[in-house]
């Protein structure tokens, strides 16, 4: 047991540096392309708030976590105000996050839609009042963390802070809010939305189109719900699996092989969120000119963009370097 616990401090030190440091560095680079681009459309907007929410997310969740399962330095055991305030951020801002990422999803299908109806539902002043929807809700829905945790003993002479002493909040959390409004949900509704999505581009009007948006919306697509299905379901499952088995006697070794499969999918839960700027890059070639743009690698003579949202649906646009400011 004592080899199970160094190599999970170990994997906890090493995995989480290295998801946070990419995560840091990924979450900055696209909030520069976003703003370098466009963040009067709709989408941009949306994916720009997205990689905010997600850099707050690595940076108070995932680096809190590496310094307390990897160098067992807890904070939240030392100080009543940061045990709450750290339960309350972390939940409120990866709830965001999720939202953010369904609503950006949800968006690119109204914005392909063949009906003029739908599509006038993706527009800026919208996914503005959306976005500001969302993160009032969500810090409101989340304010009994601050009133509810506590710290608690632990059996060993010492504390943990607890966010769950309330038997009805910690049904609610347990059992819906881990495994189904982080994980299982989102899951499911990205893959239905996808589907809806990649139905609307089969439908657009012209063989060149319909080819270029394929290959790059679709593909964008398919990795960010791969990205998310790795990292989110794993999580909800295991949550779920701990939750009802609470009440479940079980002995030190399945004790240890439990707590060490949580740990692993609680640090495998941050990918999507720290893989954001590879997955647009790989996934989109106009994120990728854009980028190639910022860092001026970009040969002088004219290039053709991709393909851009209109207000009836998608087209190739000729233009100059210094004329290409809209980004999908």
């Amino acid at each position: 047991m004592v080899d199970l616990k160094t190599g999970l401090a170990q994997f906890n030190i090493y995995t989480g540096i290295l998801l946070m440091i990419i995560g840091i560095f990924g979450n900055i680079s696209n909030m520069v392309v976003f703003c370098k681009t466009n963040l009067h459309h709709p989408t941009t907007y949306i994916l720009f708030c997205t990689s905010c929410a997600s850099l707050s997310y690595l940076s108070i969740g995932l680096f809190t976590r590496v310094i307390t399962t990897g160098f067992l330095i807890d904070w939240t055991t030392m100080n009543m105000g940061w045990c709450r305030a750290r339960l309350y951020f972390a939940h409120v801002i990866v709830l965001i996050s999720v939202c953010f990422t369904c609503y950006a999803s949800i968006n690119q299908f109204f914005s392909t839609s063949q009906k003029e109806k739908l599509r006038r539902l993706s527009n800026l002043t919208r996914a503005r009042c959306v976005t500001f929807l969302i993160v009032v809700t969500c810090f409101l829905h989340h304010l009994p963390l601050t009133i509810l945790a506590q710290q608690i003993p632990n059996g060993t002479g010492g504390v943990v802070c607890n966010p769950v002493i309330n038997p009805y909040l910690r049904g609610y959390i347990s059992y819906f809010i881990v495994p189904f409004v982080l994980s299982l949900i989102p899951v499911t509704f990205l893959i239905i939305v996808g589907a809806l999505t990649y139905r609307n581009v089969s439908m657009l009007q012209g063989v060149n189109s319909r080819q270029r948006t394929q290959r790059h919306l679709v593909s964008m697509i398919l990795l960010q719900t791969v990205s998310i299905t790795i990292g989110s379901l794993p999580y909800g499952l295991q949550s779920f699996y701990s939750a009802i088995t609470t009440y479940v006697v079980k002995d030190s070794n399945r004790k240890a092989v439990e707590d060490a499969i949580f740990q692993i999918v609680n640090t495998t839960y941050y990918i999507p969120h720290a893989f954001s700027f590879f997955i647009y890059l790989i996934s989109s070639a106009t994120f990728r000119d854009q980028v190639k743009t910022i860092l001026h690698l970009h040969p002088k003579e004219n290039r053709v963009a991709p393909f851009l949202p209109t207000g009836t649906g998608l087209r190739d646009i000729h233009t100059k370097k210094e004329h290409m400011h809209t980004l999908t």
